[in-house]
């Protein structure tokens, strides 16, 4: 398989192409940055709904592979032949050097990278993938904190939704470095007129072999989006605690800080006590699958604890 002119990465990561280096977007500047055989990857909604409270569209992906890159004598125009697709202007080029919505250089969650040898063309999920996820508009900046509203979501599609916001979706930017998770306890989303500004996970102990792990749940997962208010980390703890008083026998919330070196501010500014620090090697960290960032050999984990 020929070389890539850009990288393409797992879709918890967008990948923008590098325009540094451009000095405009005529058809001549960008016909240098893609080439036969890379592959790009084609967005459309096929459907909405709004069965949590944050609006979702049902997309189907598409892998797209270049096989002719065709640029006018005079530069004037730049067309783009794929399989099984009929041809694109240079409009579609500059689009993949941003984070639109519509092509990108990276495939979504649930492709790989590179299709199987035996995938048939088009096929799923090698070729296509559909899925729902949430709604691509950035939320704007939230000055109050109290007007966030925390819902639990669950059912059908409830962890699916609640993964896609962890892993950066719909702007990228609230994406946990840890992804989304397998399983839990209960998922929890804070919204203001259905945008997402944080999203929580909590789930039963790792293990049940040490005393009173009965008694306590994890806040596996916090992340935020960075128009959010001040101190939502620290109200939405005390929200999760609510929820755990209200609808569990549990009578501790635990946290574990220490991914990307973070020391437990927001645990400390909601009233967690810390409980132990130890040293772990990061292979005992749940590492995310596609992402190529550098990890610590070592991390230093603070466990927090909190009364409900």
């Amino acid at each position: 398989m020929p070389a890539l002119a850009f990288p393409v990465r797992d879709g918890s990561e967008p990948a923008p192409l590098d325009h540094s280096s451009l000095a405009g977007d005529t058809p001549a500047e960008l016909a240098p940055t893609i080439r036969v055989g890379d592959h790009v990857f084609e967005r459309s909604v096929i459907d909405t709904r709004n069965r949590f409270p944050v609006p979702e569209e049902k997309a189907t992906y598409r892998r797209r592979v270049i096989t002719d890159v065709d640029l006018a004598r005079d530069g004037s125009s730049l067309t783009i032949g794929f399989q099984e697709r009929f041809p694109a202007d240079e409009s579609m080029v500059a689009t993949l050097h941003f984070t639109d919505p519509e092509w990108r250089t990276y495939p979504p969650a649930g492709m790989p990278d590179f299709p199987r040898s035996n995938a048939a063309p088009g096929g799923e999920p090698d070729w296509s993938v559909t899925h729902w996820e949430p709604e691509r508009v950035t939320p704007p900046p939230l000055e109050d904190v109290t007007d966030l509203t925390v819902h639990r979501v669950q059912g059908r599609g409830s962890r699916r939704l609640v993964n896609h916001l962890l892993i950066g979706e719909p702007d990228g930017l609230i994406d946990h470095r840890l992804g989304g998770v397998a399983k839990w306890k209960a998922g929890f989303i804070a919204t203001h007129n259905g945008h997402p500004y944080s999203v929580a996970v909590l789930a039963q102990p790792y293990s049940y072999s040490y005393d009173g792990a009965r008694e306590e749940l994890y806040v596996t997962r916090l992340a935020n989006h960075p128009n959010r208010p001040q101190n939502t980390s620290s109200w939405m703890l005390a929200r999760l605690r609510d929820w755990m008083r209200e609808h569990t026998e549990r009578k501790r919330l635990v946290a574990i800080a220490g991914v990307d070196d973070n020391t437990g501010v927001c645990y400390q500014a909601a009233g967690f006590e810390l409980d132990r620090v130890k040293s772990v090697s990061s292979k005992e960290w749940e590492r995310r699958e596609g992402r190529s960032a550098a990890r610590q050999d070592i991390w230093t984990a603070r466990r927090y604890v909190s009364s409900v």
